[in-house]
């Protein structure tokens, strides 16, 4: 799944990609975008796509929710397998989706997460400065504070087991964009197993995060996701999960 806000200027064109992609597999699959109230026509020129593409699905929220509640979402309405999400400006190119597949599916992980800072990930184009270092600000402070053992958490392509997803979205509460530190986060708590999945990633001018505005409002949030999460009640994974994990794999 897409999460879309203003993205008129490249949606149409990333849309093709992704959908030519998936109608090469063998497998079946469906693509849903989530238009997190776009007014600059995002939603007109979704419509059209979908009329072209039977298989996309087009989620309509009614205001501004917020990247995490859009991801939310979308991933709480996915119906397959495996779900993946990944940024609307393709950052990490729908093609790196082959591994990822096959290293979860075959695996023991309910998670998979694209990371920019393990062996054998690629950074192609330069990054501004002040994005590098405000961000590993922030990847430091979400270790020490959330999860130490990841070293990227705010890469915008993780798959996860379905199940697995359904239970991780549905206890989610952040709406910005350290949802993802708090899915991890949750993830570390249940005991859910996560890999960490080596991508190829390019910077694009048109990022929807702004510091460093939002890296002081997401250091806040990173406080209060540790808090709200150690007065959760948290339910342990079943035997009957890890046999579900297995049988993925042997099919």
């Amino acid at each position: 799944m897409i999460p879309a806000y203003n993205e008129a200027q490249g949606i149409e064109a990333a849309l093709r990609s992704v959908t030519a992609y998936l109608g090469a597999q063998a497998f079946r699959s469906e693509l849903i975008v989530v238009d997190d109230g776009s007014i600059d026509g995002t939603d007109a020129i979704l419509e059209r796509c979908r009329s072209a593409h039977p298989s996309l699905r087009v989620l309509g929220n009614p205001s501004n929710l917020g990247k995490g509640g859009s991801v939310k979402r979308g991933m709480l309405a996915a119906r397959g397998r495996y779900v993946f999400f990944m940024d609307a400006d393709l950052s990490v190119p729908i093609d790196e989706l082959t591994g990822a597949l096959a290293a979860i599916s075959c695996g023991n992980h309910g998670v998979l997460i694209g990371s920019r800072r393990v062996r054998g990930a690629r950074i192609e184009g330069p990054q501004p400065v002040v994005r590098i270092l405000l961000g590993l600000v922030f990847t430091s402070l979400a270790r020490l504070v959330l999860s130490p053992a990841i070293v990227d958490f705010t890469c915008g392509f993780k798959g996860f087991r379905r199940n697995d997803a359904r239970r991780l979205f549905s206890m989610q509460t952040c709406a910005d964009w350290a949802f993802d530190a708090e899915i991890l986060y949750l993830a570390r708590l249940l005991g859910t197993p996560v890999v960490q999945y080596p991508v190829r990633w390019r910077h694009h001018k048109n990022s929807r995060v702004r510091f460093p505005r939002d890296i002081f409002r997401t250091l806040a949030s990173l406080v209060r996701i540790r808090v709200r999460s150690g007065r959760a009640l948290i339910v342990q994974s079943t035997p009957d999960s890890v046999l579900a994990r297995r049988q993925d794999c042997e099919e």
